[in-house]
């Protein structure tokens, strides 16, 4: 195969133009980046790099064959495997395998040659015939993204084409409901004597996450220093168990202060798992984990959704979620004097404005007070 290849000029850098004979007489060209910039590379270097270029495409040292764009996404899921959270990385798996697969294997997408309109038409498809969400489309288009900026990296394509797309902007959820104290006691005394009154309280109290509260273990619980260290989640995804220290952020991998009531309750929580192991003797499943079932299993999300939605529904409060004791939480600690900052750290957000975003109204309340509290002194 007679290749052919010369120096070239693009954007400031040198490159080398490859020339490949294909069946019908006519020359395919490639061009590859030598990384030299032109005025900081001699011409006569940058063409030694060039001939080399040139011998390596002689001697099949370098594939010149188009990449399935479908197959180049399977090939960054197993690259991002070891990166990405399990939990994470199951759920990009469902998402490519459920709409990105066989959308582009149907066009026959060749990575090389993917363009904007590609993008465009799946999201587009996305929107209009699968009817998602603004932020369900957006997190298909993470994986797309992240597939053609893996293939920049890797000098595969010189640009993403998502980068010009008209992605729908991202929904910011609204705060849910968050329960008065007399509501909480209400669905306190419903929770009493079953599985589910250690999320509520520790929801409640703490503001955790409910995969925070699945995943928490004694080994963090320091009675002496009166801490709780949040470590480790633990999920259900695709049906598989998954308990690690992967955190949503990495604030949320925080130390929070054990008020006298929470003491007092695990305290109470540990003697009564020692009474339930001696319960159920053999059968009892020995685990660390603070939220147990009575034979030792540790709880899930699932399995605490369902109970939580059959307790807000015995104590006749508004219906909510076991996240809106989350919610709770931050509303009641703003109220009672605590501020955006703090109340970011306590609930583990990456950065202050998402607590702002959420709690803004709460803050404005604050703020009215304090106006008000001003005005007020002032007419004296």
């Amino acid at each position: 195969m007679n290749i052919t290849g010369s120096l070239q000029q693009n954007k400031g850098y040198w490159y080398a133009m490859i020339r490949i004979p294909t069946e019908n007489g006519k020359k395919k060209q490639k061009s590859i980046s030598l990384h030299m910039k032109v005025g900081e590379v001699k011409k006569a270097d940058a063409q030694r790099a060039c001939d080399d270029v040139i011998y390596q495409a002689r001697h099949d040292m370098i594939s010149f064959d188009k990449d399935s764009f479908v197959r180049y996404v399977d090939k960054w899921l197993v690259h991002k495997e070891v990166s990405l959270s399990r939990s994470s990385w199951l759920r990009y798996k469902r998402y490519a395998n459920k709409y990105i697969i066989p959308f582009y294997n149907n066009r026959g997408a060749i990575l090389q040659e993917m363009k904007t309109q590609d993008i465009q038409d799946f999201v587009d498809f996305l929107r209009k015939e699968r009817k998602l969400s603004p932020n369900t489309i957006r997190a298909y288009i993470v994986i797309v993204k992240g597939t053609l900026d893996w293939a920049v990296k890797n000098e595969l394509i010189q640009k993403n084409p998502v980068k010009n797309a008209e992605i729908p902007p991202e929904v910011r959820s609204t705060i849910g409901h968050a329960l008065t104290p007399e509501e909480f006691q209400r669905l306190l005394i419903e929770c009493k004597g079953k599985t589910i009154y250690t999320p509520v309280f520790l929801a409640a109290h703490l503001g955790l996450r409910c995969s925070e509260i699945a995943g928490l273990c004694w080994d963090c619980v320091d009675f002496d220093a009166k801490i709780i260290h949040i470590r480790r989640k633990r999920v259900s995804v695709e049906g598989e168990i998954i308990f690690d220290d992967h955190m949503k952020t990495e604030k949320s991998r925080r130390d929070l202060p054990m008020s006298d009531a929470v003491g007092n309750f695990l305290r109470e929580l540990q003697r009564q798992q020692r009474l339930d192991k001696i319960k159920h003797g053999r059968q009892y499943v020995n685990t660390d984990f603070v939220c147990r079932q009575e034979d030792g299993e540790g709880c899930v999300g699932n399995s605490i959704d369902v109970a939580f939605a059959r307790a807000v529904e015995r104590a006749g409060i508004p219906k909510c979620r076991l996240h809106d004791l989350r919610h709770t939480a931050a509303t009641l600690a703003l109220k009672n004097g605590a501020n955006l900052k703090e109340v970011q750290e306590f609930l583990g957000h990456s950065n202050i404005s998402t607590t702002a975003n959420i709690y803004a109204h709460v803050d404005m309340e604050q703020k009215k007070s304090i106006a008000d509290g001003l005005a007020a002194t002032l007419a004296c």
